[in-house]
Order: structure tokens, then sequence, then C-alpha cells
């Protein structure tokens, strides 16, 4: 015998595309405020590695008469012999481990440290192993006469800017393993990449980091002696 039940009422394909329009809107809205937290976070991941190099680079120059460490200024295809913050030259391939022979690693003990988490582009060079450089001013920019070997960290001011977060290939040779003087470290002049929501991480010698916009990097070139073109023996920082 046929059993005669309730019907359930079924959804129409009106309301069905109803609803899918409405979830997409919300996705559509909850999305780019996820985005912005990640990338929040990111910044503040950044600082915080900075942060730590800085202290190895106090640690270091505790360790060495006071002395930074060397930048890593010129190519690893230069016959430069010292052993800088990121590397010991020469470097035949970018790998991690190039990172365990910097004066550094034995302060930091940690490859993320060299690494902003948002630097996932590709990436040529030096910038294979680390998101940050070391302003030349530690040396001068190169210029042996005025500095044959690094600054004491006393000799720059409280606010001087010694890493920021850059991605400086311009000058990788074509075989990608280095180029002229932007493999560990860099001068003010060439504007890094904003990875922030247009910021830039500026860790300072005194331990801070800053946050510039683009703007305010710019900004900050104009100044000398200032943040950016800090070399203690400079009229002007350059």
């Amino acid at each position: 015998m046929r059993r005669w039940g309730k019907t359930h009422p079924a959804f129409t394909l009106i309301e069905l595309l109803l609803v899918i329009v409405i979830v997409a809107l919300l996705v559509g809205m909850t999305l780019p405020g996820l985005f912005r937290a990640r990338q929040a976070a990111y910044a503040v991941q950044c600082a915080a590695r900075q942060s730590q190099l800085i202290v190895g680079l106090s640690l270091h120059a505790h360790d060495h008469q006071d002395r930074l460490p060397y930048p890593n200024w010129k190519s690893p295809f230069s016959e430069e012999v010292h052993v800088g913050w990121l590397y010991e030259p020469p470097v035949a391939t970018w790998e991690r481990g190039v990172r365990m022979h910097g004066s550094l690693w034995s302060y930091t003990r940690s490859h993320d440290v060299y690494r902003c988490g948002s630097h996932r582009a590709f990436q040529e060079g030096s910038a294979q192993v680390t998101s940050f450089l070391m302003n030349g001013a530690v040396l001068a920019y190169g210029d042996q006469a005025r500095a044959p070997r690094p600054f004491r960290i006393d000799q720059f001011r409280s606010g001087s800017a010694i890493f920021w977060d850059a991605e400086d290939i311009e000058f990788q040779s074509d075989n990608g393993v280095g180029g002229d003087r932007c493999d560990g470290a860099t001068w003010p002049g060439i504007i890094p990449k904003a990875r922030h929501a247009n910021g830039i991480n500026v860790a300072l010698i005194d331990g801070a980091v800053r946050s510039l916009s683009l703007s305010e990097y710019q900004d900050q070139l104009l100044v000398r002696p200032g943040m950016l073109w800090c070399v203690p023996t400079s009229r002007t920082g350059e």
C-alpha cells in the first residue's frame, strides 16, 4: 500500500542562486581584511627578525673590540678576503648554507632570521638567502682611505640605519651568482622594495625598527647626515 506523507519544500533555482551570490559577497568582503591582517603580521615578523640581526650585530661588536662586521660590500667574484655578516667569499652558488659561514651566524643560529615572510617573489643572487641588506655606511661605502675596516658601533649616531628590507638585484650578474656591491650590502640611493603595504622596515643601530613608507624613505634620502646617510667620519654622512 502506498503511503502518503508530507512533502518537504525544496530550494528553487532562484533561491539557490541568491544564496550563492550572498556567500560570494561575504567572502569578497572578508578576504581583503584577512589579506591586510596577514600582511601586517608579516611586517611585525620582519621587524622582529631585523631586531634579532641588530642583537647579533651588537654581540659581534662586543666580541670584536666594538667593531661592526664587514658588510659584504664587494662582489663575491672580487678578491675580497673578509668574512662578511652574510657570507664568506667566494660564493659558488647561493644556497641557505651560505649564511652559516657569515660572521653573524654564531649569534643568530637561525635561517629564518635572514628572511622576510612576505619575500616570496622570484629571487636572483643574494636575494635567495637574505631579504635584508646592510647599510654600506659601515665601511664608508667601500672607501678604504676613510674606512680600511668597519667602524666601531659607538661611532654611529643613535638612529643610524644599519639594515633594511630590500631586494637589490639590479646589479646581479647574468648567471645570477652575484653582482657588484649588492650582495650583502647596499647604499641608500637604491630604493628598496616596499613589501609591507608600501612600507619598508629599517633597523637602527640602537635596536629600534622603524616602518617607513616609500615617500618617507625618499624624504630621508635628502637628510645628510641622517638616518640613511650615516658614515660616522663624513660631514654629510656619505
